[in-house]
């Protein structure tokens, strides 16, 4: 079985990013010499900032994308998309964990 690493090294980046762990992704891109565009870059950086300001609420902080999707529109961000995706990201986390829980009461 063969997979492809290059994307491997990128969905890592971009999962240290939406971590917020800016640093630590600098010094993975540059060591597993993995490409990232430095527009990628920045919606992580702002995804991370709007979480922050909402006190890492998803809901809280996909509203406040809501509100000002004219401003996103016009520099092309991705980041309500993103937001949507760490949202069901957590929800997956969370059903996993409770299944494992559940397990293990059996």
């Amino acid at each position: 079985m063969q997979f492809d690493t290059g994307l491997l090294n990128q969905v890592v980046a971009e999962h240290i990013f939406r971590t917020g762990q800016v640093a630590v992704g600098e010094k993975f891109l540059i060591e597993s010499q993995t490409p990232m565009a430095e527009k990628d870059k920045k919606q992580f950086e702002a995804l991370n900032t709007i979480l922050q300001e909402r006190g890492f609420d998803v809901d809280s902080a996909l509203s406040w994308t809501s509100q000002n999707q004219s401003k996103l529109a016009g520099i092309q961000s991705s980041v309500h998309f993103k937001l949507h995706k760490l949202k069901y990201l957590n929800l997956l986390k969370e059903a996993v964990r409770s299944e494992e829980h559940t397990s293990e009461l059996q």
